[in-house]
């Protein structure tokens, strides 16, 4: 079983919340909103600059930090700086991490990884990085239809993706292979969405499927586990979420907590 402290500091590093601080109205580009920060009750949490194409450039936190590199405006890598003390087993360590005031950065600490982006015509066809590879497939739609996942030149799984009709990630199905070469289905994951506009559109240069391509925002989140697990896991969980929205049609507040800041 995971650790509390573990499990806190896996979700600081993929939750995405959102930002606070004095209220403004927010700058767009091209009729897009360019997400500036979150916050979580009165603490930033994130930060995010942008290139002058108004691609999403750097992810700033606490905790960790992603630097994205384009050429001739297609994301070919992203490096990760990641303070691996928030996973530490020591009680000490962990604290000091949760406890820094100053915040990850290509200065202060050392890269992580780095995930490189191979495409063929427009289609995103490969990820690499440390821990192995991912390939994809694409529907009729010309949308991601599966992420199959390498280690060591063996396939390990992957991800089949469904969409709604407006080009929402409504779906989501993990397969596990088997020793046997088999694919064994182990979760599920459904999803309703509001009608209002996503504030990561602007992150859609990274391609994957969710967050960054929906075109509007999770209110239901279903999650499904199919292999057996410790009892006091549920093998269902259900998430929901309720948004304000600026008169754009973007959120500015999830759940009464989680801000979003606009430039």
């Amino acid at each position: 079983m995971f650790s509390c402290r573990y499990f806190k500091a896996v979700c600081l590093f993929v939750a995405f919340f959102v930002l606070s601080c004095d209220k403004e109205e927010p700058g767009y580009s091209d009729d897009m909103a360019l997400l500036k920060e979150v916050c979580y009750g009165s603490e930033k949490m994130y930060v995010y600059t942008y290139n002058e194409k108004n691609q999403v450039l750097e992810e700033k936190t606490k905790w960790h930090y992603t630097k994205y590199n384009y050429s001739w405006g297609r994301l070919i890598s992203s490096d990760h700086y990641l303070d691996q003390r928030v996973f530490s087993s020591s009680s000490t360590l962990a604290d000091s991490a949760f406890n820094r005031t100053d915040w990850v950065s290509p200065e202060n600490t050392e890269k992580y990884s780095t995930t490189t982006y191979k495409y063929e015509g427009n289609r995103l066809v490969k990820t690499s990085n440390y821990l192995g590879y991912s390939t994809f497939s694409y529907d009729e739609s010309n949308r991601i239809s599966r992420r199959t996942h390498y280690h060591d030149d063996v396939v390990s799984g992957y991800h089949d993706f469904f969409y709604d009709e407006y080009g929402n990630l409504a779906k989501e199905l993990y397969y596990f292979i088997s020793e046997k070469g088999e694919p064994e289905l182990q979760t599920t994951t459904e999803y309703e969405f509001d009608d209002k506009k996503n504030p990561y559109r602007a992150f859609s240069s990274l391609m994957i499927p969710g967050l960054h391509t929906n075109v509007n925002n999770i209110i239901k989140e279903t999650y499904t586990i199919l292999f057996e697990v410790d009892s006091s896991i549920e093998n269902v969980r259900v998430t929901e979420n309720e948004y304000e929205y600026n008169d754009a049609g973007y959120p500015i507040f999830k759940n009464g907590t989680v801000e979003y800041r606009y430039y």
